[in-house]
């Protein structure tokens, strides 16, 4: 599981607030006097939007406040999770897309429907 988010010192206390630190790969949750994280989010992870919803980010915002509970905590990993490999998808997306001339595919068209 080296690319599911770990945390670090999390305890069950309620975050007040989350930033990234992202050369480290850290999501840094403040709990009181004390500075926990999850480790191993990648910057491309935490700033990733649908739309204008960023998912990472928002998912801790609206829990502020709130104990984490083991399986919030797996739960979030799984979420970075899905969508680091969603961006992944994307990527592969993309490069198929410019392999066949860009968009909108006019190669694909021409040849008609494949059966």
């Amino acid at each position: 599981m080296g690319d599911v988010p770990r945390r670090g010192g999390l305890t069950q206390n309620a975050p007040k607030h989350a930033k990234t630190r992202l050369p480290e790969k850290r999501i840094h949750i403040q709990i009181d006097k004390k500075v926990q994280y999850f480790d191993g989010v990648v910057p491309e992870v935490w700033q990733f939007q649908i739309g204008a919803y960023p998912p990472a980010q928002n998912w801790l915002k609206v829990r502020k406040g709130r104990i984490l509970q083991p399986e919030d905590i797996r739960h979030y990993q799984s979420i970075c999770q899905a969508l680091r490999e969603t961006l992944s998808v994307m990527t592969e997306i993309e490069m198929e897309i410019a392999r066949h001339g860009g968009w909108p595919l006019r190669k694909i068209a021409s040849q008609g429907p494949s059966l």
